[in-house]
């Protein structure tokens, strides 16, 4: 009799234990990592200035402009290789996959997105169909983060097409 007693506080011991875990991993997994940014417009000239001889130097104000955030929607598509779009120019048309997500940024610039843990490329689409992004890998990836489990990916996304440096 005290043999089958263990026997059954063994067993639901096991199973009170089991339980505890199986609820742990479920609210692990259900937590999405996510990207969290500020999408950015710079232009014009952004070369250092040299103030002209004889000039004062607190009324010289030729500063490069400042970035400013701005509104833009954002595409997260899977890691996408140059190789695999055509550039026309800055841009780039026919992206081969359908986005997986995307999110518009608010009028500082910034957004925040969830997403499972993964490599993607992103993009913004500055003309109908036409993409922009400026940081590639040395595999040919096009604007690549990597979002890992249970962290914050930063993103700042400069869109600079019309600066000169």
């Amino acid at each position: 009799m005290n043999i089958n007693i263990s026997v059954l506080m063994l067993l639901f011991t096991i199973g009170i234990v089991s339980c505890q875990n199986k609820s742990n991993a479920t609210k692990s997994q259900s937590m999405d990592p996510s990207i969290k940014g500020k999408i950015v417009w710079v232009e014009g000239n952004q070369m250092p200035q040299v103030i002209p001889e004889g000039v004062d130097v607190d009324s010289f104000t030729m500063a490069a402009p400042s970035p400013k955030g701005v509104v833009r929607t954002l595409y997260v598509f899977p890691l996408t290789k140059q190789q695999d779009v055509k550039r026309e120019g800055e841009f780039f048309k026919n992206i081969p996959h359908d986005p997986i997500a995307t999110v518009t940024s608010d009028e500082k610039g910034e957004f925040d997105l969830a997403l499972p843990a993964g490599n993607y490329s992103l993009m913004v689409e500055e003309k109908k169909g036409m993409f922009f992004a400026n940081i590639f890998d040395g595999k040919g990836n096009i604007n690549p983060i990597k979002v890992v489990q249970d962290q914050v990916t930063q993103v700042e996304f400069v869109i600079n097409y019309r600066a000169s440096y």
